[in-house]
């Protein structure tokens, strides 16, 4: 058909009824396809995605209670001395109360008998800790039971197992400071193993008789009692489904297990049961690379008495021997599944039902809609047709308006991103990276320096005297301080290095591709030069000094967060020794 005036008005009167019904039924047809493979897709993905969501579930509550081990292992040492400190307070309490009330009463010497006898009885741990009483001869006043055939006899060569004084240093402690901690190492009462155990030791003078009484305990012991705590804390924390925890030591001792408390007190790897070794061998061997892992295994399901697939997620705990881990069986999240996809078929259905109902009433609407949007057309057509030109013309001046327009607009948004992305990622005082474009250097540090097997320093830098500067002289004065400690700071360090302020008086500077440990040394000892040099802020002359904490990549730590907990700890460490000095971390 040739496309004449004629022609084209007739298009125009009768194509709508025959073109937007034909679309509305093809779009339709669309989108019934459409639902149809979506449906299909979740169908096939609900389990995947079950999967996926159950594992990060598990993996969320074993890493919190891994953190929780971790931080309860850490704090053994600080609530042993406390415990031993309050023991030997309680026994110097109820014995000053006692001189107190009987001193006019009775002899020195029967006031002493009532003070020993008093304390006598305080034992603890099985008789591995109790109070003790010697004087500063060295005469042991009240002995424990196990060394009662030494009391009232001098000790005062007494040696431990590393051949150490203990008894002369416990007096020279209470002679000069009154009291204090001591450590020493002994064999443990009726320990048959004979072998030496590190222990916490308390003293304090009781200066009425030229005493001191003093209390200790093993590490060994306070950290078994820990974990007994920490194994019971475990075993209380509710789990939906089948995510129970399961704790076990790197030697295949099973320590806990909340579906199958029979296990608790054996070995997994000297089980009779085969499916029960083979679990054990599979845990010992995903950990041998990683300290954490998923993996799948064969395993007794109780809820259903068959044997099923068994997914897990298990971390070995750096601080100590445990290793958690938590799980979920294939027979559950399949129950979870069925559930969803019966669901979504329902959803689909009604859906279908809504799509033809909604396809039919357009239909309808449509036909009319043609037939006012045709006489419309037929009416309008001539009067466009003479204002196309125009139009036409116009349209082209405006396109090249709006492309000018475009193209400057552009040039100011990438100008203003560079600006936000400099704002977002550098410290606004001192133009220094912040926290978040040094943790991404670090970040990026740590991974080529294992690409390519070299090593990374981190000195973590704080401010001494800073505060005072900033509280008596204001903090203008202190601003210029920290504007002009990076700028020192800057001015010392290569290019392929990155100096950072975190916050406040802190700032850190990551040290690329170290050759020698001593060249961090080297590095610090510049700081420290370049700190210490006057500072003038208008008519004030001020000094400071710096402390700084310096950790090894890969040396002290693998991950950025330790990295930076490290170099944080040494400078407190290079605080407590002095301020104006530098100190590597240690253990």
């Amino acid at each position: 058909m040739l496309l004449t005036e004629k022609n084209i008005t007739r298009l125009i009167a009768y194509g709508p009824f025959i073109f937007i019904p034909s679309v509305v039924i093809m779009l339709t047809l669309m989108v019934i396809n459409t639902h149809l493979s979506i449906y299909k897709k979740n169908v096939q993905s609900i389990e995947i995605g079950l999967q996926n969501s159950e594992k990060k579930a598990i993996q969320s509550k074993v890493d919190g209670v891994v953190d929780l081990v971790a931080y309860q292992n850490s704090i053994i040492k600080e609530k042993l001395l406390l415990r031993v400190k309050s023991r030997v307070d309680n026994a110097y309490e109820t014995a000053a109360a006692l001189y107190e009330k009987y001193k006019d009463k009775k002899t020195p010497q029967e006031l002493q008998e009532l003070i020993i006898t008093a304390l006598r009885p305080l034992v603890w741990n099985d008789g591995e800790s109790f109070i003790f009483i010697l004087d500063y001869e060295g005469m042991f006043r009240l002995a424990p039971k196990y060394l009662s055939h030494l009391e009232g006899s001098s000790i005062i060569n007494f040696q431990d197992a590393l051949g150490r004084f203990v008894i002369q240093e416990e007096i020279a402690m209470c002679k000069n400071n009154q009291e204090g901690f001591l450590k020493d190492t002994f064999t443990k009462p009726n320990d048959a193993s004979c072998k030496f155990h590190e222990q916490v030791a308390y003293v304090k003078a009781f200066g009425h008789y030229n005493w001191y009484l003093g209390s200790s305990e093993y590490l060994e012991t306070a950290s078994k009692k820990s974990d007994e705590e920490l194994l019971q804390t475990i075993g209380k924390i509710n789990t939906e489904n089948d995510n129970y925890f399961f704790v076990m030591n790197s030697k295949g001792d099973v320590l806990l297990h909340k579906q199958k408390s029979a296990l608790v007190g054996h070995n997994l790897l000297e089980n009779e049961d085969i499916d029960i070794q083979m679990a054990g061998r599979v845990i010992q061997g995903a950990l041998e690379i990683e300290n954490r892992a998923f993996i799948s295994y064969e395993w007794m399901n109780d809820a259903t008495h068959k044997k099923e697939t068994k997914h897990s997620y298990i971390h070995a705990v750096k601080e100590s021997d445990w290793i958690i881990e938590s799980g979920f069986y294939d027979s559950t999240l399949k129950k979870i599944a069925d559930i969803k996809a019966q669901e979504l078929y329902s959803n689909y259905l009604k859906e279908f039902e809504n799509i033809l109902f909604i396809a039919f009433v357009i239909i309808i609407i449509s036909l009319i809609i043609s037939y006012l949007i045709s006489r419309f057309i037929k009416k309008s057509f001539n009067e466009y047709k003479k204002e196309i030109n125009t139009k036409s013309l116009k349209l082209l001046k405006l396109n090249d308006t709006l492309e000018e327009t475009v193209k400057v607009r552009t040039q100011q948004l990438h100008e203003q991103k560079n600006i936000l992305y400099h704002q977002a990622n550098h410290d606004s005082l001192t133009t220094l990276p912040n926290r978040a474009l040094f943790t991404d250097r670090l970040t990026q540090g740590t991974l080529k320096a294992k690409r390519y097997q070299k090593k990374l320093a981190l000195l973590f830098i704080d401010l001494d005297r800073f505060k005072i500067i900033n509280d008596t002289l204001g903090h203008d004065i202190g601003d210029a301080v920290l504007k002009e400690t990076a700028k020192r700071l800057a001015s010392i360090v290569r290019d392929e290095d990155t100096v950072s302020r975190l916050g406040g008086d802190e700032f850190t500077i990551i040290m690329q591709e170290l050759i020698h440990e001593e060249d961090a040394s080297i590095l610090a000892q510049k700081v420290i030069n370049a700190l210490v040099e006057p500072i003038v802020v208008n008519e004030h002359i001020l000094y400071i000094s710096s402390s700084i904490g310096i950790s090894l990549y890969p040396k002290d730590a693998t991950e950025v967060e330790d990295l930076l907990r490290h170099s944080d700890a040494a400078m407190y460490k290079a605080k407590e020794k002095g301020r104006n000095n530098f100190q590597f971390y240690s253990m």
